[in-house]
């Protein structure tokens, strides 16, 4: 007997054995296909890793004839992936039909609502990006936004403290927008986000507020908080000017004041 008769007998007894099994159980006509289903993946198991053997054989150029001949033209390390991927289905498969009824409808429970979680997330994306696409183009992009607002926060975090490397501030600018990620929008008005993220990132960085005294806004003791939001709000709004490109505000020079003419 060689060793290909060898396979299919092996093969041939597999299946034997699981039809027995399945005989044995014949009063319940669930547990009896649950047992042919589990023969015939042991089966395609079975087969897959013999031809993995048989693939590895003709790789070393072990295999003679025919066989040889078909290995030498395919790739057989490929085709040893795609029977490994076959194997690992064919097992996860088996493990399956080894769950109990209550265990499988657990299961197949949890599969239909993470399907249906997708199918209502994949929807609010698509009706999101319907709104988006319907509105009127009232200005620059939420991109466009958060990009200004980052070069922005990168002026402040160097008036913050001048001593960070420019990696440094990077890595600190990061994490201060990934938590504003997680509770805030760029979508609504960058003068105020961009207040917010002034104050964020002085507590990140352990500095003082910028509306406390010693802060980038330099306010005396006695400010109110009218004043310390008002100066809050022209910080921001220079930063971002300054971030857009826009060129400062310089205070006009006042207008000389004419000679007196000289009298004849």
């Amino acid at each position: 007997m060689n060793e290909h008769t060898s396979l299919a007998q092996s093969w041939r007894d597999a299946a034997d054995a699981w039809t027995q099994a399945g005989s044995d159980c014949i009063g319940d006509a669930e547990e009896a296909r649950r047992a042919r289903r589990r023969r015939d993946l042991e089966i395609a198991r079975m087969m897959a890793m013999d031809m993995m053997a048989l693939l590895a054989q003709g790789a070393a150029g072990r295999l003679m004839g025919d066989a040889q001949a078909i290995v030498d033209k395919i790739n057989p390390y490929s085709a040893m992936t795609q029977m490994m991927q076959a194997v690992q289905r064919c097992i996860h498969q088996e493990e399956q039909l080894d769950q109990t009824v209550e265990e499988r409808a657990k299961r197949l429970a949890a599969e239909a609502e993470a399907r249906e979680a997708e199918r209502l997330a994949a929807e609010a994306r698509a009706k999101a990006a319907a709104e988006r696409a319907a509105q009127p183009d009232t200005g620059p992009s939420v991109h466009d936004r958060k990009k200004l607002i980052r070069r922005a926060m990168g002026m402040a975090a160097r008036d913050m403290d001048a001593t960070m490397s420019r990696l440094e501030r990077e890595l600190e600018l990061d994490e201060l927008f990934l938590e504003f990620d997680d509770y805030g929008s760029f979508s609504g008005d960058a003068v105020e986000i961009t207040m917010r993220l002034c104050c964020d990132l002085a507590e990140q960085l352990g500095c003082i507020d910028p509306i406390e005294p010693g802060g980038l806004t330099d306010l005396p003791k006695d400010a109110t908080p009218e004043e310390r939001v008002a100066a809050l709000r022209e910080l921001a709004q220079s930063y971002l000017d300054r971030a857009a490109g826009k060129p400062p505000d310089v205070p006009a020079e006042p207008a000389a004041e004419p000679e007196p003419a000289e009298s004849g």
